[in-house]
């Protein structure tokens, strides 16, 4: 006997109920893209003994036809279920919206109700928002994979326990993550891991929270795989750290969790649209990360209403979302704002999203640092210690060679101003070489 129906196994007695059957077509494959129904089985999965003749079939097959849009072509084949012969009608698809005879149905619990326009509206535009180019071949064959990036992304996926592979071989890593066309890499695998990838990735520290001058400033070419390692370590280099020690061991605590800024820069990557111009941009500034996605955010939607209404994720490039979902650096299930959303309550962090003419970009809000650069304290210093001090806050593993150069002052200055502010109780040093400076203000 067959097991009960589910989300996406249904059982008809007989063909009579071919109508009923091709609305459950259209629902369950709106709902999750594939469908198998039985014919001749009870609602408890008991077998029915049914005349079946290659009429019967036909009738299936009709109706199906003449029913469905988009066209498809699923399996119809007879099956047996205790020894009793069955019809088993089986497709997956992922052509959404499926009508019923001009109706969308979609499945909500062991029903088939109609799709309300507001829900037939989210479902197109998840169809335009979500790019097909991923599995487009490119000019690239599949040598031009990065050999050290791949075999880095095989020992993090398999340490994660996000891969099965047992023994680490180019081709077949690739063809498993869906990243080749015969010999070729697809759009998805070279921009992934392409040696001749030339994405940008340009990273700023700025002085103040104007966008004019910098501290330091960085930009690399490259593959995603690349880049996104290097986004994060570049942020993480320009956050503050405090440290806790702890029972057993000496713990680094950062201004902002760290999971929540991987999950937001990864995907970034994820769900950027991809061609030969396309730049990432990381800006910090002392009060506030900015992380810019050139990729439009599904329209009409917001990081809310993925955390509010717990919306199943829209995935632009579900293959490279994948890739970088082994390697353990984001979720895949759509839960990664909701995630980012709850650790940042716990550390009391805030966060904004905003559009832009060619994107979107992300800020989490540097609780720690916000008022010092704009507050009160900075009325009380001259403009070479307000200078040095915007430094420390943006940087706090700045040396003091470094602002010395970025003011064009002498290091026995700059020294000097440090030894001021340490005298005014807002900054000390943690550590000798390889230290930081601590805010205390």
């Amino acid at each position: 006997m067959l097991k009960r129906e589910n989300e996406t196994v249904e059982f008809k007695k007989s063909t009579r109920e071919l109508p009923e059957a091709m609305k459950s077509i259209s629902g369950l494959l709106n709902k999750h893209g594939r469908v198998t129904i039985y014919f001749g089985v009870k609602n408890d999965g008991t077998p029915i003994k049914l005349d079946l003749t290659d009429s019967t079939f036909r009738d299936v097959s009709r109706a199906v036809y003449e029913s469905i849009e988009p066209k498809i072509s699923p399996f119809i084949t007879s099956d047996y279920v205790d020894g009793v012969e069955v019809i088993k009608l089986s497709y997956q698809g992922n052509n959404q919206p499926y009508s019923c005879k001009g109706v969308y149905y979609i499945r909500t619990a062991d029903e088939n109700r109609p799709m309300s326009q507001q829900e037939l509206l989210a479902m197109f535009q998840k169809k335009h928002y979500e790019d097909s180019w991923e599995k487009d071949i490119s000019e690239h064959p599949i040598d031009d994979a990065n050999e050290n990036d791949l075999l880095n992304f095989y020992e993090n996926a398999t340490k994660a326990n996000r891969l099965e592979m047992t023994k680490y071989e180019k081709n077949d890593l690739l063809r498993m993550l869906s990243l080749t066309d015969g010999n070729m890499l697809n759009n998805a695998g070279f921009y992934l891991f392409g040696k001749e990838c030339k994405l940008e990735l340009k990273m700023a520290v700025y002085a103040t929270k104007e966008k004019i001058n910098f501290i330091d400033l960085k930009s690399y070419k490259g593959n995603i795989y690349r880049l996104v390692n290097e986004a994060i370590k570049y942020i993480f280099e320009h956050i503050n750290w405090k440290v806790e020690i702890g029972k057993q061991k000496r713990e680094e605590i950062p201004e902002i969790p760290e999971k929540a800024i991987r999950e937001i820069v990864v995907n970034s990557f994820a769900h950027a649209k991809y061609s030969d111009s396309t730049t990432i941009e990381i800006n910090i500034y002392p009060n506030e990360i900015e992380i810019v996605n050139p990729g439009s955010f599904p329209e009409n939607y917001s990081p809310n209403d993925f955390i509010n209404k717990r919306m199943s994720s829209m995935k632009r490039n579900p293959i490279i979302l994948d890739v970088l979902f082994r390697s353990k650096d984001v979720e895949k299930s759509g839960t990664g704002f909701s995630r980012m959303n709850e650790l940042c309550n716990a550390f009391g962090i805030k966060w904004r999203y905003e559009k832009i003419d060619d994107g979107f970009k992300f800020v989490f809000i540097r609780n720690n640092v916000t008022n010092i650069v704009t507050d009160n304290v900075t009325n009380n210093l001259s403009e070479e210690e307000n200078k040095v001090m915007s430094f420390i806050v943006s940087k706090p593993k700045i040396k003091v060679k470094e602002i010395a150069d970025a003011l064009n002052m002498s290091e026995r200055t700059i020294q000097r101003i440090i030894k001021s502010l340490i005298n005014l109780g807002l900054v000390k040093r943690i550590g000798t070489k390889g230290g930081y400076w601590e805010v205390l203000k």
